[in-house]
């Protein structure tokens, strides 16, 4: 995704995401950028560092601000 620490990015509101969006979501820890995933009955939030763990998605623990539509922080760099 090539998303770093500190980019600036556009955000769609929206409330379905397919498998591979990459989404803003919000959950007691805080806010984070993560790669949707719905595979079969699982649904989670897959980190692109292999270092972290996937998040499971819990209804009523996560919720979703919105996907990732561009990186501002990428354009002309």
């Amino acid at each position: 995704a090539f998303i770093d620490d500190g980019d600036m990015l556009l955000v769609n509101k929206a409330k379905a995401f397919k498998s591979g969006d990459i989404v803003v979501a919000r959950n007691q820890d805080g806010t984070t950028v993560k790669r949707f995933i719905a595979d079969g009955g699982k649904r989670y939030l897959k980190p692109e560092n292999p270092a972290y763990d996937n998040i499971p998605i819990i209804p009523g623990e996560i919720s979703f601000e919105g996907k990732v539509i561009m990186n501002l922080s990428k354009i002309n760099n």
